[in-house]
């Protein structure tokens, strides 16, 4: 899975990333980031939202208590990262609930099952390797995160959920040809039959209208680090200030390389679509590498079409979702949010 961002759509964090690390530790609400839920609630159904909720998701209600535990865990993790407001943390706090919502629905309609076994075993994974990491024990780790056991071994079942019904799209996906392998080839030259090394510092933005005004920054002065800082919705980039060093073909998303093996050195380029996202880059220096035959190419190439029809096929995938769940979303008046509501109480 491609880790393309982390921001506040939690249903597109799930089937892209699986837990990450922020400063060395991998933070609840980023890096695990489903909630503990009590779903419910429908209109079309005609049942009304409960007094104890504040929406509902196909017949069951996201409860006031599982929101105000979310927006706790929010504020109160203590990993170096900036506190959110209070109003910030109950927006994120609402939709990582809401798309968690989305996630079990999916699942339950699609028959996977993710078992407490292999939901602990998860977090048991992840409290090894968070806690070797940070040198914490993990009571510590607990406690830097603002959570507990029980919280994070749902949030780990939720995504061993959202890996099993990616893997289903994946396995259905047929190889590359050798037709296809043949075209792309030849179509990409610079990436596979004349390839190089690239220094590239990259902007990728959530929207278009942000990538636009990234640009304008940099046109203005500003550089690629303070405009990442603003506009950059990919934490890995924003912290390295955007700088990728020696790129080569075949070593990250397709959807990223291929604009930049084919742009002109010293050249603002775009905005391009990237993934779920807008890329702003500049290469700063091109090394030329051996040139490959089609032969020694082909594993590369094959690869690369592979996870282009992958991401593909999950984008496609996560429309369909949004399309089945969002109109089956109810939201009271208090909750605003048009990513996951589909209807008003």
């Amino acid at each position: 899975m491609n880790g393309l961002i982390d921001g506040a759509d939690r249903v597109f964090w799930w089937l892209k990333q699986r837990p990450a690390a922020a400063g060395g530790i991998g933070v609840v609400i980023v890096g695990v980031i489903v909630a503990l839920l009590v779903l419910g609630g429908d209109e079309k159904s005609g049942k009304a939202i409960p007094d104890s909720a504040v929406a509902a998701v196909a017949g069951k209600p996201i409860t006031n208590a599982s929101l105000a535990h979310w927006v706790s865990v929010y504020t109160s993790a203590n990993t170096g990262a900036a506190k959110p407001t209070t109003a910030q943390a109950r927006t994120a706090a609402f939709e990582l609930l809401a798309g968690s919502a989305w996630i079990e629905k999916e699942a339950e309609r699609q028959k996977v099952v993710v078992t407490p076994a292999e939901a602990s075993k998860a977090t048991n994974d992840y409290l090894t390797q968070a806690a070797t990491s940070t040198k914490l024990s993990r009571a510590a780790l607990l406690k830097q995160l603002g959570t507990n056991l029980t919280d994070l071994n749902f949030q780990q079942r939720v995504s061993l959920l959202a890996g099993k019904l990616q893997e289903k799209i994946v396995k259905a996906l047929p190889a590359p040809t050798a037709a296809a392998i043949s075209k792309a080839y030849t179509e990409d030259a610079q990436l596979w039959a004349k390839p190089s090394q690239r220094t590239v510092d990259v902007i990728i933005a959530e929207t278009q209208a942000k990538a636009n005004a990234a640009r304008q920054a940099l046109a203005n002065g500003s550089t690629f680090a303070e405009v990442n800082q603003k506009y950059s919705s990919n934490s890995t980039l924003s912290g390295s200030g955007g700088a990728i060093q020696d790129l080569t073909p075949g070593s990250t998303d397709p959807e990223v390389e291929r604009p930049i093996f084919s742009a002109v050195e010293g050249r603002l380029t775009g905005p391009v679509k990237a993934g779920t996202g807008f890329m702003v880059f500049k290469v700063s220096k091109v090394t030329a590498q051996p040139e490959q035959t089609l032969a020694q190419a082909t594993p590369k190439i094959k690869a690369n079409l592979t996870a282009i029809a992958q991401n593909k096929a999950t984008n496609g995938f996560l429309t369909e979702l949004r399309k089945r769940w969002k109109p089956q979303t109810k939201c009271r008046s208090t909750i605003t949010s048009a990513e996951y509501c589909g209807a008003s109480a």
